[in-house]
């Protein structure tokens, strides 16, 4: 340990079968946040609410994708089934 950082290493094999040591210092603890801009708002829109990380986004997001999925296989089977009529 270092201070609030952590050393860790291992080996490996380069290409030509020259043998290395790997060594990296680590933070300790959880990852910080990142250091870029705060995140804005997004301007307001009828399916703006999607991309919101709430329980409502969530089951916006579920329903959309089995409604895709759902009409995708009808279409599907429909495609399938019309040779046999």
């Amino acid at each position: 340990m270092l201070g609030d950082k952590v050393v860790d290493a291992f080996p490996a094999t380069g290409a030509e079968g020259r043998g290395f040591v790997f060594v990296a210092t680590l933070p300790l603890g959880p990852p910080s946040a990142p250091a870029g801009p705060a995140r804005r708002p997004l301007p307001f829109g009828p399916l703006n609410f999607l991309f919101g990380e709430g329980t409502g986004a969530f089951v916006a997001r579920l329903v959309a994708v089995i409604l895709t999925a759902g009409l995708l296989c009808y279409g599907l089977a429909r495609y399938i089934v019309s040779p046999v009529v």
